[in-house]
């Protein structure tokens, strides 16, 4: 992808045991070229959800202290599963990506999803080339979601931006754009699985957004879906239409 990868490595949380306290477990890092103690053994007590890290620290702990909120999510459910010695659970925390400034000649995007009550979603793009070129797509999906008609939106039109270069989408839609830009990198890493080892939703879609990303500068920002763009409100309109097309 067109931005700077993850910084963060790969953990592996395994040999969770059963104390009476809570939970121990120790986490592992893999591919961190930085570290030279790379496990870390922790306690996660049931009475207070707080961790402590055994002594000495590992190279990569201060990772695990700034995702804490995040690791003791994955840590509550470790101790509400079992058996314990059977727990393998990949995590790679999400990384923020720094806010690119847009260049000035890139091609205009606006995307829109809606979901009918028969669960056909409806999926509108609209391509701004100039104020002269603009070009409308549209079209709908049997049996889906309304956070994968608003990723459909995005990958079909982008898939239609015919020149080279850099392309803003701008969408309502805080799942397409914190999954654009802080998910999808560490999900590729992950073999699309989340945190929690979970398959991640519609994988077929955001493997399509990650081709995309890697053949060209993709640039999301966010825009209100009771704003003032003429653009998006029409978008609004067509996957609307589209969602009710079928049912």
């Amino acid at each position: 992808m067109n931005r700077a990868s993850s910084a963060n490595p790969l953990f592996r949380l395994g040999n969770v045991d059963r104390v009476p306290e809570g939970i121990t477990c120790v986490v592992t890092a893999h591919g961190d070229a930085r570290s030279d103690r790379s496990c870390q053994r922790i306690l996660f007590r049931d009475a207070d959800r707080t961790i402590a890290y055994e002594l000495p620290e590992a190279d990569f702990t201060g990772i695990l202290r700034e995702n804490e909120y995040r690791f003791k999510k994955i840590l509550a459910i470790c101790m509400a599963v079992g058996p314990h010695e059977e727990i393998d659970i990949p995590v790679v925390f999400p990384v923020a990506s720094e806010r690119r400034a847009c260049p000035e000649n890139a091609i205009q995007v606006f995307t829109d999803g809606s979901l009918s009550a028969t669960g056909t979603g409806g999926w509108a793009g609209i391509i701004v080339y100039s104020q002269d070129e603009i070009v409308e797509k549209a079209g709908s999906e049997c049996g889906s979601s309304s956070n994968r008609a608003e990723l459909l939106a995005v990958v079909r039109t982008l898939d239609c931006v015919e020149p080279s270069g850099p392309v803003v989408v701008h969408t309502d839609s805080r799942y397409v754009i914190r999954g654009a830009e802080v998910w999808l990198a560490n999900w590729e890493r992950n073999g699309y699985f989340t945190a929690l080892n979970r398959p991640v939703k519609n994988r077929d879609l955001w493997e399509s957004v990650a081709a995309i990303m890697k053949r060209r500068d993709v640039y999301f920002r966010w825009v209100s879906s009771s704003g003032d763009s003429g653009f998006h409100r029409r978008c609004d309109l067509l996957a609307r239409e589209m969602s009710l097309s079928r049912a």
